[in-house]
């Protein structure tokens, strides 16, 4: 088995092998859109709540992602448009130039992305027209959209540290994720747009707390960690939803850690899954909610051997370290 080795034609499935559209692990998009209303200044009456009753940020939190009027953290319209158009094989390759090059800020960031050593391959990339030409539209669109996450998402002055920690993981997480994709002689891209966006909840629950008034933030840090990882893969099916993600990536990140549907594991879902603990064991942890035992699921299922799995690691040691 080749490990990271060359990308394969991108023949990447929309959704669950399944074929099943609905959510499992004990929620679903209906009940959140038909919880009653709860804005987050609502909860904010009881001094010092959180230090009393930590499971107060649980509930906070999945009341105002219940809520009909929750408005989550937006991907720049373009990002959206881009997305859409890049399904289209038939694409005019101006219609994507002209796109991104209305985001002249998302676009700077772009280029960079595409000059590192994961993209340039030595040669130098100085121009979008450069960028959609060596990498394509496919690649290019992953590329725009990590450029936007960066900009756009990973973004709050209260949680300024975690954010930063989570934006890294999930490029990190990213780039694994469309790695073992390769070594499984999968297609990869739609693995990576997974990767990237997968803990979208987190940022999204971050940013829910950071608007709280300062007298009604929790202070333990600890505690707001572990609600954030009970809900976040509630709050990134909501948010994916919101953003109306392709069906099949909605599906991922809302269950990358619900990831067996009917004794069986969804391989998209799986890779994700594992790439979200590699990450984490080669030095970009995110908010340590990955999972060494669902990891070790996922390897068993692709019957990775002893082996492989020690070189998988060691080239995800590699990966971090070069975006760093």
């Amino acid at each position: 088995m080749a490990v990271f080795g060359p990308v394969l034609e991108d023949l990447v499935a929309q959704g669950p092998l399944s074929g099943e559209r609905s959510l499992r692990g004990g929620f679903s998009l209906g009940d959140f859109g038909r919880s009653t209303a709860v804005a987050t200044p609502a909860l904010s009456a009881r001094p010092n709540r959180f230090v009393e009753q930590p499971s107060a940020i649980v509930s906070l939190l999945r009341e105002t992602l219940r809520a009909p009027n929750y408005d989550p953290p937006l991907l720049p319209k373009v990002a959206l448009d881009l997305l859409e158009l890049s399904r289209d094989p038939a694409v005019d390759l101006k219609k994507i130039l002209v796109l991104m090059e209305s985001e002249p800020l998302i676009a700077g960031k772009v280029v960079s992305i595409a000059q590192s050593a994961f993209y340039s391959r030595g040669a130098p990339i100085e121009t979008l027209n450069e960028a959609v030409t060596r990498l394509g539209i496919a690649r290019l669109t992953t590329v725009f959209l990590e450029a936007a996450m960066k900009t756009a998402i990973f973004e709050s002055d209260v949680f300024e540290d975690p954010m930063n920690e989570l934006r890294f993981h999930s490029t990190a997480t990213a780039h694994v994720a469309r790695g073992l994709c390769r070594s499984l002689q999968l297609p990869g891209e739609r693995a990576f747009l997974c990767g990237l966006l997968h803990d979208i909840g987190i940022a999204g629950c971050f940013i829910v707390l950071g608007q709280l008034p300062e007298e009604d933030q929790p202070e333990d840090f600890e505690e707001i960690a572990a609600a954030v990882r009970e809900v976040h893969e509630e709050a990134s099916a909501v948010m994916g939803q919101k953003w109306r993600l392709p069906w099949g990536v909605q599906w991922v990140v809302a269950h990358h850690h619900s990831f067996v549907v009917d004794g069986r594991i969804n391989p998209l879902a799986g890779i994700v899954s594992l790439a979200d603990w590699l990450a984490a064991e080669a030095g970009a942890p995110g908010l340590g909610e990955a999972s060494e035992a669902e990891a070790m699921r996922v390897m068993d299922h692709f019957n990775f051997s002893r082996q492989t799995r020690t070189k998988l690691l060691d080239k995800c040691h590699q990966i971090v370290e070069q975006l760093r």
